[in-house]
């Protein structure tokens, strides 16, 4: 039976570094080493300073479900702990040579058992501090078949890689040592919080010096930890680390909503990368799923999946100055070490911004609205794109993290100069983000309106697609469709958004049902359909490549920047500006050294 039962949980090395690590931490260690010996394959050790296990109890902690913590039934529905079902020794004794050391705060000696084959073959009294070490060896030797399955050392390794660093994110309380083959790979101290500085460790530097932290507070659920801007992209989704309650998990739904927060600011297929931890009631997630307990299921997942795109979408819509506030306003850590090194200006009242005359603002100010007098027009309702807010001359400088324009390179780019260094900007894909924000701000203020069509549009479904269809009719009709069922394979669409009535409605629907199949939401998928327009005619209302741009109007469309949301890429997810520092400059001259 303990078989059957390892075969379920303890599968490969990595499963059995996951059930020990999260029992120490069930054990209340803060302290927890980890040796381990050709991925897994010869040995794996874990020691902690916990609560450690009484010198009586420890052939009992070798019984299937000696060690459970669940007393009652209803438990099931009330989890706090890593391990409930008690099973993990048990099986990992059933399929490998363990031996368990282990000592209480008040036992006057601790104990060692050795259990192989499922059976004890040792019991008895040792000198040990408090906490628990357990060694395992030997894995799967009287189970070949199981055993010739096993991937190389390097394979196993780095699947032992992926499950520790989930488990070192969500615990940053506990200190870790990680050891393979006698090298030390990771020491991570105790900290208060998550820290940029175990982010760069455990993920990417890279990654740490892009995150944005996230903390919203709701009444049924808080969300905190850290999303990477939008800048930070991957060719796979590698990096993403989602908890609930503190147990790392794998959620289809959560992890598509997550990414479908990004819309409009990824380029082409890439993944953003997060570290996030949600927390809810232990009674609305049941995490008796999956044998191994990495999915898990929520009373009301479509709606916490929908609260959450909403809570990163607002992150991210402030991402501007929480990046402008940490990487551009304010000196950087290697730029502090680095000034001495730098060749200083001859004269030191040199400032980084050139005071205009004042005679010839009012001019200037002309020209900056001169060059946006397009209108777009939304179904006969005339837009403008150019509402240019004058600038006064006591706007704060530092606010205006773009700086001063200097240049124009080809008609494409902008040259700035700000207190940092230089700024690049590509002033198409930056227009075209100012201009397609105030489209969607401003289609937002008109009523969502239907739109008859003059004939209507009949939709064969499948019974899958039938049953989505049919989940969904109050919830289209409120974004303003108008649909019937036709027969009781096919429906029939009256009426649309208006917004949306040249599109092609038949493939829409099929994409939308798809859309909510993968764990998508309609009024999301709806609300996306519509930007995917909104952003066509804002790339067409933009200034193109190859205009000539005076200064005051170069000025005026960083100023729009500064003002508009997600300005950092376009609407296809490109950048739209970059920062090189005074630094990064000077060691393109080789100057200073």
């Amino acid at each position: 039976m303990n078989q059957i039962a390892a075969g379920e949980v303890i599968d490969r090395p990595a499963s059995i570094v996951k059930e020990l690590v999260e029992n120490s931490l069930d054990a209340g260690a803060t302290h927890i080493e980890i040796h381990i010996e050709e991925g897994g394959l010869n040995l794996i050790e874990v020691r902690d300073n916990g609560s450690g296990i009484h010198y009586d109890d420890l052939p009992l902690a070798v019984s299937a479900h000696a060690t459970s913590k669940l007393q009652h039934t209803y438990d099931l529905f009330n989890i706090h702990s890593f391990g409930f079902r008690g099973e993990a020794l048990a099986s990992i004794g059933a399929v490998a040579r363990l031996r368990l050391t282990s000592t209480t705060a008040d036992a006057p000696h601790g104990g060692i058992l050795v259990v192989e084959n499922g059976a004890v073959q040792t019991h008895q009294p040792i000198a040990h501090p408090q906490g628990t070490l357990i060694a395992v060896d030997r894995l799967f030797h009287t189970i070949p078949a199981r055993k010739k399955f096993l991937k190389s050392a390097r394979s196993e390794w780095a699947k032992i890689v992926d499950v520790l660093t989930a488990l070192m994110l969500a615990h940053n309380e506990v200190a870790f040592t990680l050891r393979h083959n006698q090298q030390c790979i990771y020491q991570l101290p105790v900290q208060e919080h998550l820290s940029t500085q175990r982010l760069a460790t455990l993920v990417s530097h890279s990654f740490a010096q892009a995150v944005l932290p996230v903390a919203v507070a709701r009444e049924e659920w808080q969300l905190s930890g850290f999303i990477a801007s939008p800048r930070y992209t991957r060719a796979s989704a590698d990096q993403q680390w989602l908890f609930v309650n503190g147990r790392p998990i794998k959620d289809r739904q959560l992890s598509f909503s997550i990414k479908l927060a990004y819309d409009d600011l990824l380029h082409g297929q890439r993944h953003p990368a997060f570290v996030l931890f949600l927390t809810l009631d232990p009674t609305k997630v049941d995490v008796n799923v999956h044998p191994a307990k990495t999915e898990v299921r929520f009373a009301d997942g479509r709606a916490l999946s929908d609260a959450l795109r909403y809570a990163i979408r607002e992150t991210l819509a402030q991402q501007a100055t929480l990046l402008n506030d940490a990487h551009v306003m304010q000196p950087s850590h290697t730029m502090q070490h680095q000034t001495a090194s730098r060749i200083e200006p001859t004269n030191p009242t040199t400032q980084w911004r050139v005071k205009e005359d004042k005679a010839d603002w009012s001019a200037q100010v002309q020209a900056e609205l001169s060059w946006q007098s397009k209108a777009v027009h939304l179904e006969n309702v005339p837009i403008s794109v150019a509402s240019t807010q004058v600038m006064s001359e006591e706007v704060v400088e530092d606010e205006q993290y773009l700086g001063q324009a200097r240049a124009q390179i080809q008609g494409v780019y902008i040259v700035a100069e700000n207190r940092q260094g230089l700024v690049l900007v590509d002033m198409h894909a930056a227009h075209e983000r100012v201009v397609y924000e105030r489209l969607k701000r401003q289609w937002s203020e008109l009523s969502q309106t239907s739109q008859p069509l003059l004939v209507p549009l009949i939709v064969p479904l499948s019974v899958h697609q039938q049953a989505l269809m049919e989940s969904l009719m109050v919830q289209l009709a409120e974004l303003g469709f108008i649909i019937d069922w036709l027969g009781e394979s096919s429906c029939v669409v009256r009426a649309v958004p208006a917004l949306l009535v040249k599109a092609d409605l038949s493939d829409l629907l099929f994409k939308l049902l798809d859309s909510i199949d993968q764990g998508g939401s309609a009024d999301h998928f709806i609300a996306r359909q519509q930007d995917i327009l909104l952003s066509s005619m804002a790339c067409h209302g933009s200034v193109r490549a190859n205009r000539q741009l005076t200064l005051a109007e170069m000025n005026a469309l960083l100023r729009q920047m500064e003002q508009t949301p997600n300005s950092g890429q376009c609407n296809h997810g490109r950048p739209t500006w970059i920062q090189m520092t005074m630094t990064e400059l000077d060691k393109l001259f080789l100057r200073g050294q």
